[in-house]
Protein backbone atom coordinates (compact mmCIF):
# COMPACT_ATOMS: atom_id res chain seq x y z
CA UNK A 1 0.00 0.00 0.00
CA UNK A 2 1.26 3.48 -0.53
CA UNK A 3 2.10 5.97 2.36
CA UNK A 4 0.58 8.73 2.08
CA UNK A 5 1.74 11.54 4.37
CA UNK A 6 0.11 14.78 4.26
CA UNK A 7 2.46 17.72 4.04
CA UNK A 8 1.20 19.34 6.62
CA UNK A 9 1.54 16.44 9.10
CA UNK A 10 4.93 15.90 8.10
CA UNK A 11 6.73 18.35 5.24
CA UNK A 12 8.44 16.94 2.89
CA UNK A 13 7.95 13.26 3.51
CA UNK A 14 4.85 12.49 0.75
CA UNK A 15 6.05 8.63 -0.16
CA UNK A 16 5.43 9.33 -4.28
CA UNK A 17 6.61 4.96 -4.42
CA UNK A 18 4.72 2.34 -2.97
CA UNK A 19 6.75 0.58 -0.49
CA UNK A 20 7.47 -3.29 0.12
CA UNK A 21 4.91 -3.52 3.12
CA UNK A 22 4.86 -7.13 3.65
CA UNK A 23 3.32 -7.28 7.15
CA UNK A 24 -0.24 -6.25 8.51
CA UNK A 25 -1.24 -4.10 11.29
CA UNK A 26 -1.47 -7.05 13.87
CA UNK A 27 2.35 -7.13 13.19
CA UNK A 28 3.16 -4.04 14.64
CA UNK A 29 4.22 -3.07 18.38
CA UNK A 30 3.15 -0.51 20.16
CA UNK A 31 7.11 0.53 20.48
CA UNK A 32 9.52 -0.92 18.02
CA UNK A 33 12.51 -3.41 19.26
CA UNK A 34 15.02 -1.16 20.76
CA UNK A 35 18.20 -2.16 18.15
CA UNK A 36 15.96 -1.22 15.43
CA UNK A 37 15.59 2.39 17.10
CA UNK A 38 19.14 2.88 18.00
CA UNK A 39 20.55 1.10 15.14
CA UNK A 40 17.79 2.88 12.37
CA UNK A 41 15.62 5.30 13.52
CA UNK A 42 17.10 7.15 16.38
CA UNK A 43 19.16 9.99 14.49
CA UNK A 44 15.76 11.10 12.72
CA UNK A 45 14.45 11.98 15.83
CA UNK A 46 16.27 14.20 17.30
CA UNK A 47 15.79 15.36 20.54
CA UNK A 48 12.67 12.29 21.10
CA UNK A 49 13.38 10.07 24.44
CA UNK A 50 13.68 6.65 23.27
CA UNK A 51 10.14 5.47 24.67
CA UNK A 52 8.26 8.30 22.72
CA UNK A 53 10.99 7.44 20.02
CA UNK A 54 10.32 3.56 19.48
CA UNK A 55 6.14 4.41 20.03
CA UNK A 56 6.26 7.18 16.91
CA UNK A 57 8.39 4.83 14.87
CA UNK A 58 5.50 2.05 15.44
CA UNK A 59 2.46 4.33 14.38
CA UNK A 60 4.72 5.28 11.30
CA UNK A 61 4.96 1.71 10.50
CA UNK A 62 0.92 1.65 11.23
CA UNK A 63 1.01 4.51 8.35
CA UNK A 64 3.22 2.45 6.35
CA UNK A 65 0.69 -0.30 6.64
CA UNK A 66 -2.44 1.68 6.14
CA UNK A 67 -3.45 4.95 8.10
CA UNK A 68 -3.76 7.48 6.39
CA UNK A 69 -3.32 9.94 9.43
CA UNK A 70 -1.26 9.82 13.32
CA UNK A 71 -4.77 9.39 14.92
CA UNK A 72 -5.89 6.13 12.80
CA UNK A 73 -2.43 5.06 13.17
CA UNK A 74 -2.62 5.11 17.18
CA UNK A 75 -6.21 3.31 16.98
CA UNK A 76 -5.17 0.44 14.39
CA UNK A 77 -2.75 -1.02 16.51
CA UNK A 78 -4.43 -0.20 19.85
CA UNK A 79 -1.95 1.76 21.34
CA UNK A 80 -1.89 3.98 24.49
CA UNK A 81 -3.14 7.77 23.47
CA UNK A 82 -0.91 10.35 23.09
CA UNK A 83 -1.52 13.83 22.82
CA UNK A 84 -1.65 15.61 19.28
CA UNK A 85 0.89 18.07 20.78
CA UNK A 86 4.10 15.57 21.42
CA UNK A 87 3.24 14.16 18.00
CA UNK A 88 3.46 17.56 16.14
CA UNK A 89 6.57 18.29 18.03
CA UNK A 90 8.33 15.22 17.13
CA UNK A 91 6.80 15.80 13.45
CA UNK A 92 8.26 18.99 13.10
CA UNK A 93 11.68 18.30 15.17
CA UNK A 94 12.45 15.32 12.35
CA UNK A 95 15.49 17.14 10.19
CA UNK A 96 14.80 15.14 6.93
CA UNK A 97 11.72 13.53 6.45
CA UNK A 98 12.05 11.51 3.84
CA UNK A 99 15.32 9.92 5.11
CA UNK A 100 13.05 9.24 8.32
CA UNK A 101 10.84 7.32 5.65
CA UNK A 102 13.12 5.24 4.38
CA UNK A 103 14.54 4.59 7.81
CA UNK A 104 11.02 3.37 8.41
CA UNK A 105 10.79 0.91 5.84
CA UNK A 106 13.84 -0.68 6.64
CA UNK A 107 11.86 -1.48 10.10
CA UNK A 108 9.72 -3.10 8.45
CA UNK A 109 12.06 -5.10 6.44
CA UNK A 110 14.11 -6.13 9.80
CA UNK A 111 10.94 -7.71 10.85
CA UNK A 112 10.35 -8.95 7.75
CA UNK A 113 13.10 -10.87 7.60
CA UNK A 114 13.31 -12.10 11.23
CA UNK A 115 10.05 -13.66 10.96
CA UNK A 116 6.68 -11.50 12.11
CA UNK A 117 5.42 -11.57 15.20
CA UNK A 118 1.41 -10.83 15.68
CA UNK A 119 1.65 -8.86 18.64
CA UNK A 120 -2.14 -8.25 18.56
CA UNK A 121 -2.53 -11.69 19.56
CA UNK A 122 -0.19 -11.58 22.16
CA UNK A 123 -1.60 -8.93 23.74
CA UNK A 124 -4.38 -10.67 23.54
CA UNK A 125 -3.16 -13.95 25.39
CA UNK A 126 -0.55 -12.12 27.40
CA UNK A 127 -3.69 -9.59 28.96
CA UNK A 128 -4.78 -12.71 31.73
CA UNK A 129 -1.21 -12.47 32.72
CA UNK A 130 -1.28 -11.29 36.24
CA UNK A 131 1.27 -13.18 38.06
CA UNK A 132 4.31 -15.50 37.13
CA UNK A 133 4.73 -18.67 39.21
CA UNK A 134 6.58 -18.63 42.56
CA UNK A 135 8.15 -22.43 41.34
CA UNK A 136 8.85 -20.38 37.87
CA UNK A 137 10.28 -16.88 39.18
CA UNK A 138 12.02 -18.21 42.71
CA UNK A 139 14.99 -19.72 40.28
CA UNK A 140 15.68 -16.93 37.90
CA UNK A 141 15.47 -14.37 41.22
CA UNK A 142 17.96 -16.22 43.00
CA UNK A 143 20.88 -15.46 41.54
CA UNK A 144 20.19 -12.09 41.98
CA UNK A 145 19.70 -12.49 45.66
CA UNK A 146 16.31 -11.37 45.63
CA UNK A 147 13.39 -13.44 47.03
CA UNK A 148 9.67 -13.75 45.46
CA UNK A 149 7.58 -12.10 46.78
CA UNK A 150 3.74 -11.59 45.24
CA UNK A 151 4.70 -7.66 44.02
CA UNK A 152 8.02 -9.46 42.07
CA UNK A 153 5.53 -12.21 40.75
CA UNK A 154 3.29 -9.18 39.35
CA UNK A 155 6.07 -6.81 38.46
CA UNK A 156 7.60 -10.30 36.49
CA UNK A 157 4.14 -10.50 34.61
CA UNK A 158 4.53 -6.74 33.26
CA UNK A 159 7.74 -7.57 32.46
CA UNK A 160 7.07 -10.32 30.24
CA UNK A 161 4.14 -8.75 28.71
CA UNK A 162 6.29 -5.15 27.33
CA UNK A 163 8.92 -7.96 26.54
CA UNK A 164 6.55 -9.75 24.29
CA UNK A 165 4.18 -7.55 23.09
CA UNK A 166 6.54 -4.82 22.51
CA UNK A 167 4.53 -2.25 24.64
CA UNK A 168 5.44 -0.07 27.81
CA UNK A 169 5.59 -1.30 30.92
CA UNK A 170 3.36 0.41 32.55
CA UNK A 171 0.53 -0.56 30.23
CA UNK A 172 0.66 -4.27 31.31
CA UNK A 173 -2.80 -5.95 32.66
CA UNK A 174 -1.34 -5.85 35.68
CA UNK A 175 -0.76 -2.30 35.96
CA UNK A 176 -3.80 -1.51 34.56
CA UNK A 177 -6.55 -3.69 35.94
CA UNK A 178 -6.63 -3.35 39.48
CA UNK A 179 -2.96 -3.51 40.75
CA UNK A 180 -1.03 -0.63 40.55
CA UNK A 181 2.38 -0.27 41.74
CA UNK A 182 4.58 2.05 39.78
CA UNK A 183 7.11 3.19 42.17
CA UNK A 184 8.50 -0.19 42.05
CA UNK A 185 8.46 -1.01 38.42
CA UNK A 186 12.26 1.20 38.19
CA UNK A 187 13.47 -0.72 41.40
CA UNK A 188 12.65 -4.42 39.56
CA UNK A 189 13.22 -3.83 35.92
CA UNK A 190 16.81 -2.91 35.96
CA UNK A 191 17.90 -5.73 38.19
CA UNK A 192 17.27 -8.02 35.93
CA UNK A 193 20.37 -9.55 34.40
CA UNK A 194 20.80 -11.40 31.02
CA UNK A 195 20.25 -14.24 32.10
CA UNK A 196 16.92 -13.41 34.07
CA UNK A 197 15.97 -11.44 30.85
CA UNK A 198 16.56 -14.91 28.95
CA UNK A 199 14.71 -17.38 31.49
CA UNK A 200 11.72 -14.61 31.41
CA UNK A 201 11.29 -14.43 28.00
CA UNK A 202 12.14 -18.27 27.42
CA UNK A 203 9.31 -19.06 30.35
CA UNK A 204 6.98 -16.51 28.15
CA UNK A 205 7.11 -17.79 24.80
CA UNK A 206 6.28 -21.08 26.23
CA UNK A 207 3.56 -19.71 27.73
CA UNK A 208 2.28 -17.91 24.70
CA UNK A 209 3.15 -21.58 22.68
CA UNK A 210 0.61 -23.54 25.04
CA UNK A 211 -2.33 -21.29 23.72
CA UNK A 212 -0.95 -21.88 20.33
CA UNK A 213 0.69 -18.41 19.96
CA UNK A 214 4.42 -17.60 19.13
Amino acid sequence: MRATVRPYRLTGAINTAAPHVAFELRHIPHMIEPGDYHDVVAVHLPGTTTMMGRHFAALALARLAWAETWTQAGAAINGPRNGKGNIGYIIHRIPDPNAFWIAIQKVADRMRDRGLIDYAARRTALADLYEVPNSILFPILKPLGMNVTQARQRHAAGWIWQRLTGGHPHHAPVYTQGWVDHTKISLFHPKLSEAADTALTSWGLVWLAERDIK
